[in-house]
């Protein structure tokens, strides 16, 4: 470990010695919209219907952890498959939403 350390520190400190460059950020700027996406749906489960509310939190959680789990994990080969799997069930819940804000809507 230390000589892959000393390897590749030289090359880290040059780069930042050149300072980030526009595509270096870019991750950086997707998962902050990612971010407020998260924030944004979390905070419309607020306005369901409250026999609904625990439900569509729990699967909009487990949606996002499970899609975003794979990018923080060294295995490759399942990596795809738990990003739909987790895409599906936070899509999911997000339907269940629309739909309960849809009958609110539908019923005033």
């Amino acid at each position: 470990m230390a000589a892959t350390w000393a390897a590749t520190a030289p090359a880290l400190w040059s780069a930042a010695k050149r300072g980030l460059r526009r595509m270096d950020l870019f991750p950086y700027v997707i998962w902050a919209m990612v971010g407020l996406g998260f924030i944004y749906y979390f905070r419309q489960v607020k306005t369901a219907s409250p026999e609904r509310r625990d439900r569509i939190r729990d699967l909009l959680v487990v949606g996002a952890m499970t899609a975003v789990t794979p990018f923080f994990t060294e295995a490759k080969g399942w990596a795809f498959n738990m990003k739909v799997t987790g895409g599906l069930i936070f899509a999911y819940g997000w339907v269940l939403l629309v739909i309960d804000r849809f009958k609110a809507g539908y019923k005033e």
